[in-house]
């Protein structure tokens, strides 16, 4: 029986791989499933999945810099190599509010400048490994690595800069490895921090994507597989009825209502204008609606 570690950097895997028939899939398939589960939610406290927890550690002090400088030199680079100013819309703006976050500011510009190369951005890539070798985080995964003897590793999250030393200490134990592109934009906007042997995408589209972004990766390393987020929406014993819905919520039947689903400040800064709008519309109708 071949043992599957599941690798949970965060929320996004907990919903994805945890909070669905994922484990069981597992089991009928005859595979060992075990979570690595760096999030502080129980899976073996709530839901009797087998779970190894990742304590507290850190990362190297200086990996969150450079993983910033590398995401801006991708988005700069794809700007020259495409023509599109749209790349660098995802560039979120420095922070220079206090003196601790103008110096990480001004560290990331100037690794920005020295590394804005093709070869350069190789370099940054090797510097990101070499620091997460150096750290206490890579050293706590890699023993537990040791002592549990996984077959291959499953991270749910390319994104995640507490994903790297995890993978690079499966690398260094030759355990095979693999990410999941979770989110359909996550691509374009320079959110790749993992190196993995094999990558799990949605599309023959995201396929596309990942070998244009990212040339490195080869195309016999990446698997269409689908996205399990969805698969909610095709259950059937999930329906409910507009009665049922409406009486659970204290709804009036006789009215009509707007499910209005917003976003955080940095992907949707202008959500309180579109909002805005829409009350208005609404006004406005309600008002035609009085006078019929």
């Amino acid at each position: 029986m071949k043992k599957i570690f599941i690798f949970l950097p965060d929320g996004v895997g907990l919903r994805n791989f945890a909070f669905n028939n994922f484990y069981e899939i597992g089991e009928r398939k005859k595979l060992d499933v075990t979570y690595w589960n760096k999030t502080i939610f129980s899976l073996k406290d709530n839901f009797g999945f087998e779970e190894i927890k990742i304590k507290e550690s850190k990362n190297h002090f200086f990996t969150d810099l450079c993983k910033r400088a590398r995401k801006e030199i991708e988005l700069k680079q794809n700007y020259r190599n495409f023509n599109n100013k749209a790349y660098l819309s995802y560039h979120f703006p420095h922070n220079f509010k206090t003196i601790k976050a103008s110096f990480k500011s001004c560290i990331v510009i100037i690794l920005a400048v020295l590394f804005n190369s093709k070869k350069g951005l190789l370099q940054l890539r090797k510097l990101i490994n070499k620091l997460e070798r150096k750290s206490p985080y890579y050293f706590l995964t890699k023993k537990q690595l040791q002592e549990n003897k996984p077959d291959f590793i499953f991270s749910t999250n390319q994104r995640p800069l507490t994903a790297i030393a995890p993978l690079l200490a499966a690398k260094d134990l030759k355990i095979p490895t693999a990410t999941f592109i979770f989110s359909w934009d996550n691509l374009p906007k320079g959110m790749m921090v993992v190196e993995t042997d094999y990558y799990f995408v949605w599309s023959n589209f995201m396929k596309d994507e990942l070998l244009k972004f990212y040339p490195y990766i080869k195309e016999k390393q990446i698997k269409i597989v689908g996205t399990p987020q969805f698969d909610v929406h095709f259950k059937e014993e999930l329906f409910d009825t507009k009665e049922h819905f409406f009486k659970t919520n204290n709804l009036n039947e006789q009215k009509d209502y707007i499910c209005y689903s917003g976003d955080d400040f940095t992907t949707s800064p202008n959500d309180q204008f579109y909002l805005e709008d829409i009350a208005k519309a609404v006004t406005e109708l309600n008002k035609k609606e009085i006078k019929k």
